[in-house]
């Protein structure tokens, strides 16, 4: 971490990941390639490849990087390259969407693509950061956070660490919430782990589960944060962590959780047991093909085969 010390690299202030705008016909491309991988049954990768291609050639950036993790997880089944990887990051990097620059730090990390280069890879995980990215900021915040860390050092890797958990990095939380613990602040421990819920996140649910059962309420046990015994809370939170290992591939989210289990000293409001996500999930239309012309227009902008999203020269 020498290399972040120097040129003033070590300042940081705390910044959000901004979501971009999307380009409206490419988004109808979007969505269906999201109904096509999230219904239920078998899933034809190919068919959600070719939407995702296409929107992210016309600049989409969530099908964009919905195509990048297609392509780590089923490359040969939808044709994916180490080369389409490196150009689908490089649209990202001309538009400066921070999560780009985290990509280029990875690659240049672990000479994926590039030559390796530890040095450029931590900068362009530095401007990821600043930028806003949670990925980056946790990963240079465990960086600056080790026991070996000057006091300066470790207040800026902390200062990544809660910026990335205030977004819901998983770690992040379990990370800062796990030095909270140590120092006493549990308000500010249940806090971010209420963000963790409203993200989705089993664990953080599965921990405030803990927090107000009869054992957790007990100091000196493992998931004591200071608060007094409440069943009924408890039970919701479970409720909330059996929802997400029910839907866990599909990355449910729990954007009511005030209306179900607000932190103390809010009291708890009445709630049928159902969640606004899965309702939504569960009653969601079957989406219709995209019409065949507006996929040829946007392949056709860019050099693509309408009919699999890959670039014509391929063929």
């Amino acid at each position: 971490m020498k290399d972040l010390s120097k040129n003033n690299d070590l300042s940081f202030t705390c910044t959000s990941e901004p979501t971009p705008s999307e380009p409206q016909d490419a988004d109808i491309l979007f969505k269906y390639a999201r109904w096509l991988e999230t219904k239920r049954g078998p899933k034809n990768f190919p068919q959600v490849a070719r939407f995702y291609r296409i929107a992210a050639w016309n600049g989409h950036y969530k099908a964009n990087r919905n195509l990048r993790n297609l392509i780590l997880a089923y490359g040969d089944v939808v044709h994916g390259t180490n080369s389409e990887l490196y150009d689908l990051n490089k649209l990202l990097l001309d538009r400066n969407i921070p999560v780009a620059y985290f990509n280029m730090g990875n690659s240049l990390d672990g000479g994926r693509g590039v030559a390796r280069d530890p040095k450029a890879a931590l900068r362009y995980y530095k401007r990821a950061a600043d930028l806003g990215n949670p990925e980056a900021q946790y990963l240079l915040g465990d960086k600056l956070t080790v026991k070996t860390s000057t006091a300066e050092v470790w207040d800026v890797g902390q200062k990544m660490r809660v910026c990335a958990a205030k977004q819901g990095h998983k770690q992040a939380i379990l990370d800062v919430i796990a030095y909270y613990r140590t120092e006493k602040k549990y308000n500010d421990a249940i806090a971010l782990l209420q963000i963790g819920v409203r993200n989705g996140d089993g664990q953080s649910a599965f921990l405030l589960s803990r927090a107000f059962s009869s054992d957790g309420t007990q100091k000196g046990t493992l998931f004591y944060f200071g608060q007094s015994t409440d069943l009924e809370r408890s039970k919701r939170y479970a409720t909330i962590y059996d929802l997400t290992e029910r839907y866990f591939i599909y990355n449910p989210k729990v954007p009511d959780i005030d209306k179900i289990a607000p932190l103390p000293p809010a009291p708890l409001p009445k709630w049928d047991g159902t969640f606004q996500w899965e309702k939504e999930y569960l009653n969601r239309p079957n989406l219709p093909v995209p019409n065949d012309e507006l996929v040829r227009r946007l392949a056709d902008a860019k050099g693509l085969d309408p009919a699999t999203g890959l670039p014509l020269k391929s063929k």
